[in-house]
């Protein structure tokens, strides 16, 4: 039993030897953190107004609903992956949200199909969202609140 206790403890201490690094020399590296945060901290620079919604309301259908028909013209340099313009419309007297939605993707210059949302007479913009892609390939997430003129973007 003693033999095995000894061995045991040999065997611990070989291990934790075998581990350990007495010989070698270590090398420091050193990252300049701030250099590291401004380059993540370089944010694109995106004009919302290089985001042209070119529509119109249509009339009424058989059941009274007014939709709103429109197209986006992309002016930026940015291909546009998703667009989404929140409006603000008023039916059947109660105010509301409605979504006018691009999901395919508008290269820069280009100009998107036709999509609709619901409409009314006092439609009023209140957000824009956008998802575009830089020269790498990755994604810009924009957000636009049209009421404070606010943008973030990351």
């Amino acid at each position: 039993m003693k033999k095995l206790i000894v061995v045991g403890i040999l065997a611990t201490f070989t291990l934790f030897a075998g581990c350990s690094n007495t010989t070698g020399t270590q090398k420091n590296e050193v990252y300049n953190l701030s250099e590291v945060e401004e380059e993540e901290n370089i944010k694109p620079q995106v004009n919302i107004n290089d985001f042209v919604i070119t529509g119109q309301l249509q009339e009424p259908d058989s059941i009274g609903t007014i939709y709103y028909q429109a197209t986006l013209t992309n002016n930026s340099s940015y291909p546009v992956k998703y667009a989404d313009f929140k409006y603000n419309i008023t039916k059947d007297g109660v105010k509301e949200g409605s979504y006018l939605t691009f999901s395919d993707t508008i290269l820069a210059g280009e100009t998107s199909s036709i999509s609709e949302c619901f409409g009314s007479d006092d439609m009023e913009l209140i957000s824009i969202e956008l998802t575009l892609v830089d020269a790498e390939g990755n994604d810009i997430y924009v957000e636009y609140d049209v009421k404070l003129n606010q943008m973030e973007i990351w």
